[in-house]
């Protein structure tokens, strides 16, 4: 339920994934990763929905995952801000969003008719999980460049999380 200045009324939400592996003789793997997330409003007075698909090749070994297309959020998987004491870093009413710059673009760019299209890597070093992507876009406004980084140690009782945004309009 969204209660705004401007707007009280149900929303949908809806978030999946499907992912397809092959493997080889040589323990590498080759596949594809498929998904959507979706949003609308549910009311007669306002008819709006965003749709955000997602689709990559992805090539999986002991030196970690490559995935090329159109890949999710590095920071959206390592990231989640608690709901009590939280913050967000734009202050929306749409708490299931979070914070990733990513996804925002990515929900925006369907209703602007953009693409958006990059690689991402994952992978361990040592006793840190490293994961990090860049995405090129454009819409009907220009095109742009997000790039995204991160690093997490994780010990036995806590864990250490650092990662960073730069987007880039071109």
């Amino acid at each position: 339920h969204l209660d705004g200045v401007n707007y009280g009324g149900d929303y949908f939400y809806g978030n999946g994934d499907v992912s397809f592996r092959w493997s080889t003789v040589n323990d590498l793997k080759f596949g594809a990763d498929v998904g959507v997330e979706t949003f609308g409003f549910l009311n007669q007075d306002v008819s709006y929905d965003l749709s955000a698909y997602y689709a990559v090749g992805v090539v999986e070994g002991k030196f970690g995952k490559i995935s090329i297309g159109m890949p999710r959020s590095v920071m959206s998987e390592y990231f989640v801000v608690p709901k009590v004491a939280g913050s967000e870093l734009l202050d929306l009413d749409i708490g299931f969003l979070g914070s990733d710059l990513v996804r925002y673009v990515k929900l925006l760019l369907s209703d602007a008719d953009g693409e958006m299209y990059g690689a991402r890597y994952d992978g361990i070093i040592g006793r840190f999980n490293v994961a990090a992507s860049v995405s090129q876009l454009s819409d009907s406004y220009g095109n742009g460049n997000i790039e995204e980084i991160v690093a997490q140690y994780a010990a036995d009782q806590w864990s250490v999380t650092l990662g960073t945004v730069r987007f880039e309009q071109v």
